[in-house]
């Protein structure tokens, strides 16, 4: 049996310079490693290490970059949702609110069965991004 261990969510960007400020400046997480030459930037948050890349450099790694899921082909599809855990959902929302970001739905959305209330948001290239809280 295949033994995976989770390294980090790679995204590919079309907006980098705006999704970055979204990333540390809004959700906060910290830049622990930055190339302009590659057009990479990698971010953490002490749980969490996302990297953020240029669209465009996508098509040096992969001869169909028009199948990754950050495509303008595929954004509208909602083929990723980046979700994230807080301990107050509401005051998150306020917060995001205050800072300009746009909520999908305006008010918690509850999953008892699932045991978390989530609000959803956007990132600047559509990427769909889900804060929970537990209910219990």
């Amino acid at each position: 049996m295949m033994q995976l261990k989770f390294v980090y969510m790679k995204l590919y960007v079309y907006n980098y310079e705006a999704c970055l400020q979204f990333y540390r400046d809004i959700l906060g997480f910290d830049v622990t490693f930055i190339s302009d030459y590659n057009g990479c930037t990698e971010l953490n948050n002490g749980e969490i290490k996302l990297a953020l890349l240029k669209q465009e450099n996508l098509q040096e790694i992969l001869t169909t970059a028009d199948l990754v899921s950050s495509s303008e082909t595929y954004k509208s599809h909602n083929s990723i949702a980046l979700s994230f855990k807080v301990n107050n959902l509401h005051e998150v929302c306020k917060q995001l609110k205050d800072q300009g970001v746009t909520l999908v739905n305006h008010e918690p959305w509850n999953f008892p069965d699932w045991g978390f209330s989530s609000i959803c948001c956007r990132d600047p290239d559509g990427n769909l991004i889900e804060i929970q809280q537990l209910l219990f």
